[in-house]
């Protein structure tokens, strides 16, 4: 008998338990399973979705304004943007819609602003032109205040300046209207501050918070707290109030319940609902000012009246001499014009008046004559005129013939002269270079048609002629010219060489100066002939004192070609001296020997002058060797004869023995 162990366990469930399982959840979990699938489909939805927001936003938005202003920031933008967007895609529909409300709005705020300014201006202008209210300006000045805050101190017995309407208890603002000229304040701030205030009296000073608080003194203002059934109205009181203006206030805000009672009962924060109070409100602004004496002011009016007249009257001098003045210069700026149009070389092509300035454009030759003496002479100021020039070149023949002049440059012995057909004519003696030049930039020059240089004569030619005629140069000198320069060369007489130096060359057209360092006298060549032939002349004295014989017979040679220098140094004013220089040879002592030389030299001289030759002329010297050997030398035993110019001083060259 076989034997078999337990059979594993299978926990899986089998497909009968699953299908109980599934019954079972279908049982317990199908409603919730089905609303959960109907609420998948309600938000995928997106048409139901916006009809159920539709449903609840209404309560939604008025419950988030009572809870702050968190809906108001979020929505201030996007609205501010879908106006802007809505304003530029269609304006006029936008200026449809309003019409209705602005321009009543509008057409109030104007009247009221008017109304305001109308009566600022009646106040100011009957006070501030008279005494009173120059003393008023005064003050003001010295309080650091308006005027018209002094003229109201001085003027105003009362004034209701704001009235508020405002919600008992919540101390919201219903209504707030105000003068024109009061100051501007935060109208909800106020109407809040008022309220705590009377609560904070009620709780403080007020048994069992019975009582109202009636009247509250601020500065120059008084504040009047009016209590009705349904709202509290505060009138803020600037000066010293009647005491019948609190009934009078008082029956208006009766009034106001009378025929607003129901608006303000269901006030719920938009003051917009009791826009219709405002003109009941309105009645409350009233003023009572002192009254003043006018009596008074007719003399000041008077006064004023003549003032104004005498202002007028220096209006319209001003007036006049202003036209005065402007036609005056109109007729100095035409002058100006005229004269110029009528300048040669200026061409006047726009001129415009800007900043009370004569501005004025054109062409100007750079030759035509300054123009500033125009301006001076035309009475205008210097400032008063600006010039635009534009260079040119005017082709009229006195343009021509001036820039010619300026372009050639001609020396003083040339003229120039522009003929009817343009042709410019040279006459006179230049240098063959400015010839040159000038034939090369006359065609060139604007207005030069031609240069006619038929009538110029080269200088250097020019001044040969005359010098020539004038000169006369004798046989012997030539005469050249060049760059002006007079050159002589060659031999000429001491006479006319003379009266060379005192001829006027320096008359002649387009001289420069003379030259004369390659002429020669022919005396000073003669007298250097003869110096040279004295020079050499030595006397021979064999023996003693007494000359050779042989050489006495050219004594009187010697004393006739002495006699000729004499002449000629007279005449070249070159003065001078005969040296006789007497020798001796070694032999003998030194002072013997200079005896002896002195006495050879002594004798020549004595010869000399037996021959006519004054003794003045001549100067002795003595020449003795040292001592030597002592041996005989015949050619030392002489004397010599030396022709000595002098200084200009007289001075001789050497001594005398």
């Amino acid at each position: 008998m076989n034997q078999q162990g337990p059979k594993p366990r299978d926990d899986r469930p089998s497909t009968t338990d699953a299908d109980a399982l599934d019954t079972l959840k279908r049982l317990l979990f199908e409603p919730e399973q089905k609303d959960l699938e109907q609420l998948r489909q309600r938000i995928d939805d997106l048409p139901l979705r916006a009809q159920d927001v539709s449903q609840v936003l209404p309560d939604a938005v008025q419950l988030q304004l009572r809870q702050g202003d968190a809906l108001i920031s979020a929505l201030e933008a996007p609205v501010a943007e879908c106006l802007h967007r809505s304003v530029q895609a269609d304006p006029h529909s936008l200026a449809d819609a309003l019409f209705p409300v602005m321009g009543p709005a509008i057409r109030r705020a104007i009247a009221e602003s008017l109304r305001g300014i109308v009566d600022a201006l009646n106040k100011a202008l009957e006070h501030s032109l008279s005494p009173r209210g120059i003393a008023w300006r005064i003050e003001a000045m010295r309080a650091g205040v308006p005027f018209s805050a002094v003229v109201l101190r001085h003027t105003l017995i009362y004034r209701v300046e704001q009235v508020f309407l405002i919600q008992p208890g919540s101390g919201l603002l219903m209504q707030h209207v105000a003068d024109p000229t009061a100051l501007d304040r935060d109208a909800d701030a106020v109407s809040a501050m008022l309220t705590a205030i009377e609560d904070f009296v009620k709780d403080a000073f007020v048994a069992g918070g019975e009582g109202t608080l009636d009247t509250v003194d601020v500065g120059e203002h008084t504040v009047l707290l009016l209590h009705g059934p349904y709202a509290l109205m505060a009138c803020v009181i600037r000066g010293m109030p009647p005491p019948d203006l609190r009934q009078r206030l008082m029956g208006i805000l009766e009034d106001v319940h009378e025929k607003f009672a129901a608006a303000i009962k269901a006030f719920d924060g938009d003051s917009d609902s009791l826009l219709a109070v405002q003109p009941e409100l309105r009645r409350c602004l009233v003023s009572e000012e002192r009254e003043t004496d006018k009596r008074p002011r007719r003399a000041f009016l008077w006064w004023l009246l003549a003032f104004v007249v005498l202002l007028l009257s220096w209006f319209g001098y001003q007036a006049w001499d202003e036209q005065r003045a402007a036609s005056e210069r109109r007729g100095r700026e035409a002058a100006l014009l005229q004269q110029l149009e009528s300048r040669p070389g200026v061409v006047v092509t726009r001129v415009d008046r800007t900043d009370g300035r004569l501005h004025i454009e054109g062409l100007r030759d750079p030759l035509a004559p300054p123009l500033d003496e125009l301006v001076a002479g035309s009475g205008l100021a210097a400032d008063a005129v600006t010039f635009n020039w534009r260079p040119y070149q005017d082709l009229s023949p006195p343009f021509a013939l001036r820039r010619a002049q300026r372009i050639l440059a001609p020396p003083p012995t040339v003229n120039l002269r522009l003929g009817a057909d343009g042709v410019l004519l040279a006459e006179g003696v230049p240098d063959a270079r400015w010839i040159e030049r000038a034939r090369l930039l006359a065609p060139a020059i604007p207005g030069i048609n031609a240069f006619d240089d038929s009538r110029l004569t080269d200088r250097d030619s020019y001044l040969l002629q005359q010098a020539r005629a004038m000169i006369d140069p004798p046989e012997g000198v030539t005469l050249r010219v060049k760059d002006g320069w007079i050159m002589l060369e060659g031999d000429a007489p001491l006479d006319w060489k003379q009266r060379l130096s005192i001829l006027p060359l320096e008359q002649l057209p387009g001289f420069a100066g003379l030259d004369d360092k390659a002429l020669v006298v022919r005396e000073s060549r003669r007298l250097d002939t003869l110096v040279a032939e004295v020079d050499k002349v030595s006397i021979g004295f064999p023996n003693g004192i007494d000359p050779d014989p042989g050489q006495l017979a050219g004594m009187s040679s010697l004393a006739d070609s002495l006699r000729e220098i004499q002449h000629l140094a007279e005449r070249l004013q070159r003065p001078f001296k005969v040296v006789v220089t007497g020798r001796t040879d070694a032999v003998g002592t030194p002072q013997y020997n200079r005896q002896l030389a002195a006495a050879r030299a002594r004798r020549l001289v004595d010869l000399l002058v037996g021959e006519g030759l004054p003794a003045s002329l001549f100067l002795i010297e003595t020449a003795v060797p040292k001592r030597g050997r002592g041996v005989p030398e015949l050619a030392s035993r002489r004397a010599d004869v030396h022709i000595r110019f002098l200084s200009p001083e007289g001075d001789t060259q050497g001594g005398s023995g």
